[in-house]
């Protein structure tokens, strides 16, 4: 798999105090990491994943189709 694509989230989460809204939280890096595959997709899952420069290491994949392609997302939030 190849990464195709990382785009960058808001980073707000939801208050916990119930009210609904939500509040930027300084400091973070919020990011989804899309991942092109050359066949047919992969069930929901975590993968153990290794890269030449970080190693081995898990990451939890989500499917998602675009076009004729098939994608896993990451979901990445980071203080």
């Amino acid at each position: 798999m190849i990464l195709s694509e990382v785009t960058e989230t808001s980073g707000s989460v939801k208050s916990s105090k119930g009210s609904g809204r939500s509040r930027g939280r300084s400091g973070t890096q919020n990011f989804v990491l899309s991942f092109q595959l050359p066949t047919g997709g992969l069930p929901q899952e975590t993968y153990r994943l290794w890269h030449s420069d970080f190693g081995q290491f898990d990451l939890f994949l989500v499917p998602g189709k675009r076009g004729d392609f098939f994608l896993l997302h990451a979901v990445i939030n980071r203080r």
